[in-house]
């Protein structure tokens, strides 16, 4: 049997020789995750729980502190490396964030840097007691001292491992120009998560002769108990110089395990001699030998099965040769008595003039703090007695449970354990929040805390543009009554008024939409989709009618008159084709509804610090719909605007030259197609410039949508109007169809050859027209009206105008015979 070693990477190469030899070994310290391998350390055995078996405590303390951001920082050594990327990939499936890992051997300065640039709250360190310091000191120095009042390090919450011993602060070493102190200002109430060294539960009753133990662990009494077993060359690193002032000796934090190990070999070797004897084998422990395999693979088994009550609780092994203790939680005290402060200083100088030997001793404020309160308490004066030690040591041990306690471990407060549910894998962790201190009275956080603060439109631009939109419909209707009731007039007429209404009826839908803009960005699925459909049909309706009024001039301007008595310019065909237009519209829209639905989505704009806590920080958000394939329909809409837009110009620039004002929107056509191309781009780009101010984003996108429906609306009617109180109302007068074929003959005759022929088609048109006129209406009056329809009248006023559109004097002549006609058909 093999006891030890100490430190985990001597472990690592002990137990590699011993597994060679056919020797079984226990250490009672080493927790490398590396000695989990049974692979290569088959016959190894460890009291200590192994490290990676304590990230199920490090999630349980973070989870019930609310940290999910953490750092980790890491001496370059293979225990601490290899502990570390376990312990991240546990700390991620618990979705706790490991933000920065850190890793240095001798110069912690860069590691400080980077954690104060990383703003690190929650720091795990996985390493020894010396690079402890170094690092702690080196975050101490690097902080400008104007800072120390409130520095950043007084917010760091550390996670240390639980094998320094509790004076490792008091200790100096080398590069370390920080005083115990202020390697505690920088520390603070850290945490340790290890084995549990004994028990805390009262009612627990060790194994017999294990009990006596605790009492050698206070004070000198360890010490004084085995003083005259120690061999000689031995004895110099355990003299009176060695002990802290409360008699504990460096290492002594390990002996309850160091205990329990050795009991363990014991018993395991008791076990195998049990084994031998039940089994009549004639072998006894004395008959081992190095190349007897059989009798290793006893002792192996009796250290298996080993089973009793240790120091520390239940005592026995896993399957992989490791013992799943108690994990216990601690945190660190840290009590300063300023008060006692300058007796302290002044204390270490009376004790130095009177230290003959230059014996150099750490004091750890707390501990002499409580030592002088007892010291002046009872009177008992530094300079009554001669030796300094026969000073400290009687006094010491009158004072040992008061400093101390039994376990000598007073600095740390027990807050919480893991345990093994039987017979299971998993842990059971308890944590009890309300022992925990905190110096500044709270709970620390993992980093600077967003908080979310929702960014909704004032009410007062809501208001204006709810006004405005108001203002626009007003308008809308006002149009809307003046083409319905002057319907009749020539005017208001030849511009097809019930196409107009159209146009109308996707202006209201426009302005409508700006009373649920805002409504889509505060949650309502509904109104996310009733936005987009109320948007891209008003468009469709409004400019569907536009183009469909236009296609109409322009199939009267490029077509022979046979086909123009077709169905393609009745007002139910121009309907037709807006309805294509918002079908298609109306199509694509269901299908973005269907594969990606649109949903209010919060949208992170700006973080901006709260002004009462640094530590918290607002992250201004504001909903807008959204959807998962929100760009590519997006792009699909537009691109079937624009391809409308491009139609509308391509009949907008045909039709430019139609001079008859009646008839021909191309002119107002195309500064409303100016309107869109020029004002929407520029307002998507200055929308999304602004999209982290929702407040001028909504007033800009609301402007725009009122903007571009006045102005078309504008464009179309307010010319109507303007020719409407301007028009020369001539008085109607029944044009007889004698007098109608002599104003066209005296057309035909002074018009141009081109002009000519159409006259005469025309004529022989209105002849075919009389005949079937007759036919149907025999015994009719001859003066009865001809009933020419409409649709004949104005291509026939248009090719005419277009063709005597060099001779002003000719087109007066013919414009006064079509009003001539139009009014006869109006009191017909």
């Amino acid at each position: 049997m093999v006891l030890g070693s100490t430190c985990s990477s001597v472990t690592e190469i002990t137990a590699s020789v011993a597994n060679l030899s056919g020797l079984q070994q226990i250490s009672y310290s080493a927790v490398s995750p590396l000695l989990s391998s049974k692979q290569l350390f088959p016959n190894f055995f460890r009291v200590m729980t192994p490290e990676q078996s304590l990230t199920v405590a490090r999630v349980k303390l973070f989870k019930e502190m609310g940290w999910t951001r953490v750092h980790s920082v890491y001496e370059d050594q293979k225990l601490f490396s290899s502990l570390d990327e376990f312990m991240k990939q546990e700390l991620i499936l618990a979705d706790i964030e490991v933000v920065s890992t850190q890793m240095f051997t001798t110069n912690p300065e860069i590691c400080a840097d980077n954690l104060k640039k990383n703003d690190a709250r929650i720091i795990i360190g996985s390493m020894y007691e010396d690079k402890a310091k170094m690092l702690l000191c080196a975050i101490y120095n690097n902080t400008p001292e104007a800072e120390r009042p409130n520095a950043w390090y007084k917010k760091i919450v550390w996670l240390l491992p639980s094998m320094f011993f509790k004076h490792w602060m008091d200790v100096g070493g080398n590069g370390i120009s920080c005083t115990p102190d202020q390697i505690q200002e920088v520390l603070g109430n850290y945490f340790t998560i290890g084995s549990q060294t004994l028990t805390k539960d009262s009612s627990y009753v060790p194994f017999s002769g294990i009990t006596d133990f605790n009492i050698l662990l206070n004070g000198t009494i360890l010490y004084n108990s085995v003083q005259d077993v120690l061999p000689s060359d031995l004895k110099k690193y355990f003299d009176r110089d060695s002990f802290y002032l409360d008699g504990s000796l460096s290492g002594q934090h390990r002996a309850p395990q160091a205990y329990d190990a050795v009991w363990a070999i014991a018993l395991a070797l008791n076990n195998t001699l049990t084994y031998l004897k039940q089994t009549n084998d004639s072998r006894r422990l004395e008959n081992f030998t190095y190349n007897d395999s059989q009798f290793s693979r006893l002792l192996h088994e009796g250290m298996k099965n080993v089973t009793f009550k240790s120091l520390s609780g239940d005592f026995h092994f896993n399957p992989n040769g490791e013992r799943e203790n108690v994990i216990a939680i601690s945190q660190y005290n840290k009590s300063i008595n300023a008060i006692l402060s300058p007796i302290l200083y002044s204390f270490e100088e009376r004790f130095n003039q009177f230290n003959k030997r230059n014996v150099t001793l750490k004091f750890h404020q707390r501990t002499l703090n409580m030592f002088l309160q007892k010291l002046l308490e009872t009177k008992m004066l530094l300079d009554q007695r001669t030796s300094p030690r026969a000073r400290f040591y009687p006094t010491i041990s009158l004072f040992c449970s008061h400093l101390t306690g039994k376990d000598g471990h007073d600095k740390y407060t027990a807050i919480g354990n893991c345990t093994k549910k039987n017979d299971t894998d998993s842990w059971s962790c308890f944590l009890n929040k309300s022992a925990i201190v905190w110096s500044q009275g709270k709970t620390p956080v993992d980093g600077v805390q967003q908080k979310i603060k929702l960014i909704n439109i004032n009410c007062k631009y809501r208001y204006i543009f709810w006004g405005v939109s108001c203002l626009g419909i007003v308008l809308t209707l006002a149009l809307l009554v003046f083409n319905v009731t002057k319907r009749k007039h020539r005017i208001v007429k030849m511009s097809s008024p019930s196409i107009n209404n159209v146009i109308l009826l996707g202006c209201l839908m426009a302005y409508s939409t700006v009373f649920i803009m805002d409504y889509a960005r505060s949650g309502a699925h509904v109104a996310c989709v009733a936005h987009t459909f109320l948007l891209i049909l008003s468009f469709s309706l409004c400019f569907g009618a536009l183009f469909a009024k236009t296609w109409r001039v322009y199939e009267i301007f490029t077509t022979e008159l046979k086909v123009l008595k077709t169905k393609m310019l009745k007002d139910g065909s121009l309907f037709l084709i807006v309805a294509v237009l918002v079908i298609v519209n109306n199509l694509m829209l269901v299908g973005w509804v269907l594969a990606s639905p649109q949903a209010p989505t919060l949208v992170n704009i700006s973080t901006t610090p709260s002004e009462s806590d640094k530590d918290i920080e607002y992250i201004n958000q504001y909903q807008k719909c959204d959807s998962k394939y929100r760009l590519h329909f997006t792009s699909a809409v537009l691109a079937i605007q624009g391809i409308v837009i491009l139609f509308g110009t391509f009949l907008a620039i045909q039709t430019r030259k139609v001079t008859c004002p009646e008839l021909n929107d191309s002119k107002w056509i195309a500064l409303c197609i100016y309107n869109v191309v020029v004002l929407s781009p520029v307002g998507v780009v200055v929308v999304m410039a602004t999209s982290d101010k929702p407040e001028i984003n909504y007033a800009l996108e609301a402007s725009m949508v009122t903007l571009i429906t006045a102005m078309t609306e504008c464009l179309i009617f307010v010319p109507k109007i303007i020719a409407y109180r301007n028009h020369d109302k001539t008085p109607k007068v029944n044009v007889k169809r004698s007098s109608q074929l002599h104003d066209l003959a005296v057309v035909e005759r002074t018009a141009s050859s081109e002009n000519g022929r159409l006259c005469r088609r025309c004529e022989a048109s209105l002849e075919r027209e009389e005949g079937s006129e007759q036919s149907l209406t025999s015994g009719v009056n001859h003066s009865k009206v001809l009933d020419i329809r409409e649709t004949d009248l104005i291509s026939l006023n248009t090719k005419l105008l277009f063709s005597l559109a060099q001779n002003p004097n000719l087109r007066k002549v013919f414009n006064v015979q079509v009003d001539k006609v139009i009014a006869e058909i109006d009191g017909y």
